[in-house]
């Protein structure tokens, strides 16, 4: 995808995470989908290693939850989703920090 081409640069190679505060997202076309998830494998070879989201529809959930099964992210799209971007973060920063501490315990 070509957002992912543009920002992924910047992160160096360290770790990042994404966060979708999607609160007005219902559902993607077929066309839009297949776009997500090739932006998710780019997204997840070029070092995006935690993922949340804020999103209270159940058919977006349900799509969120098939375009990562297609992008090969097997865990459940519960895991990651929250009330609100204040907890969706912390669980970025969290994951994060884990893979920072687990990196330079193995250093």
């Amino acid at each position: 995808c070509e957002f992912c081409e543009q920002i992924t640069p910047e992160f160096e190679g360290k770790p990042w995470g994404y966060l979708s505060a999607s609160d007005k997202y219902y559902a993607a076309t077929p066309d839009a989908e297949m776009r997500l998830v090739e932006g998710y494998k780019k997204s997840m070879a070029n070092g995006c290693i935690a993922e949340a989201y804020c999103n209270k529809s159940a058919v977006g959930r349900a799509q969120i939850a098939r375009i990562r099964r297609s992008a090969g992210i097997e865990f459940p799209i519960e895991s990651v989703c929250f009330d609100n971007t204040d907890d969706a973060e912390q669980h970025i920063l969290m994951v994060l920090e884990k893979a920072r501490a687990k990196a330079n315990d193995a250093s």
